[in-house]
């Protein structure tokens, strides 16, 4: 009986699983959910695309601040690896955020 129970929740276990596939991320996939994370935090309403914008901006910034702690004890090995915004990116063309 037991053998019997476990092949049949074996089957069934196999019979509902997916195979996990490769995602790919592309820009215009990461500032559609940093739009929705802007106005999540406008209507404290939070959503899971906006954390994941959210949650992609930590690691690139860890990433950076990781790679700065790494060159300044071992030297800057791997130049490539620095990235910097592109002109006026950094810059609010709507402080007051009004329209």
């Amino acid at each position: 009986m037991k053998p019997t129970l476990f092949v049949v929740g074996l089957v069934l276990t196999l019979a509902f699983c997916e195979t996990a596939r490769p995602q790919a991320t592309t820009g215009n996939d990461i500032q559609n959910k940093c739009k929705q994370a802007i106005h999540d935090v406008e209507n404290n309403s939070p959503s899971w695309s906006g954390g994941i914008c959210l949650g992609f901006i930590d690691g690139a910034t860890e990433t950076h601040v990781m790679w700065e702690v790494f060159d300044a004890h071992v030297g800057k090995q791997y130049p490539n690896m620095d990235y910097c915004l592109p002109a006026g990116a950094n810059k609010n063309p709507n402080p007051t955020g009004s329209s």
